[in-house]
C-alpha cells in the first residue's frame, strides 16, 4: 500500500542529478482498499490523498493497459486537471518462454497441457489441423 508515498523524496533528490521519477501504476491502491466503515473511511482518506499527491509528484506516470489509464483518470480527477495523463506501457513478455511452437514435439508438449477436447477434434490433437475450422495449433 501507498507505493508512491516516496515518490516526493525521490523527485527531490533525483532532480538534484536531474533524473527523471518515472511511477509504473499497475492500479490505483485506493480502489483496493476497504472504505466500508466509518473508521475505515476516516483512516483511508489522508491515505487516499496522499495516494493521490504523491503520484503526481512523479516526472511520468505510466501504466500497464488503457483500461488502467482510463481508470487512473476517473480515479485521480486532481491529477486529470492538473493535465497528468499516464501513458501505457505494456508488460515485456519473454519469447524464449512464450513462443509459439515450432516443432511437432513442442506442439505435443503443449497440448499434453491443455484440457481434452480444447483444440477442437481427435484430429487436431493430433497435431493434423482441424476440420471445420476447430483451432487447431499447426
Amino acid at each position: 500500500d501507498q507505493v508512491a508515498a516516496m515518490l516526493p523524496v525521490l523527485r527531490v533528490l533525483l532532480a538534484l542529478r536531474s533524473v527523471p521519477a518515472v511511477f509504473y501504476c499497475h492500479f490505483p491502491d485506493l480502489l483496493l482498499a476497504s472504505h466500508g466503515t466509518l473508521a475505515r473511511r476516516l483512516y483511508r482518506a489522508p491515505m487516499d490523498c496522499l495516494e493521490e499527491v504523491s503520484t503526481g509528484c512523479a516526472s511520468a506516470v505510466l501504466v500497464n493497459s488503457e483500461f488502467t489509464a482510463s481508470v487512473f483518470n476517473r480515479t485521480f480527477g486532481g491529477l486529470r486537471r492538473a493535465g497528468v495523463r499516464p501513458r501505457v506501457l505494456y508488460p515485456a513478455v519473454d519469447l524464449e518462454v512464450h513462443a509459439p511452437p515450432t516443432s511437432s514435439a513442442k506442439k505435443a508438449e503443449v497440448e499434453r497441457h491443455l484440457p481434452e477436447g480444447v483444440l477442437g477434434g481427435d484430429d487436431a490433437a493430433r497435431g493434423g489441423g482441424s476440420s471445420g475450422g476447430g483451432g487447431g495449433v499447426d
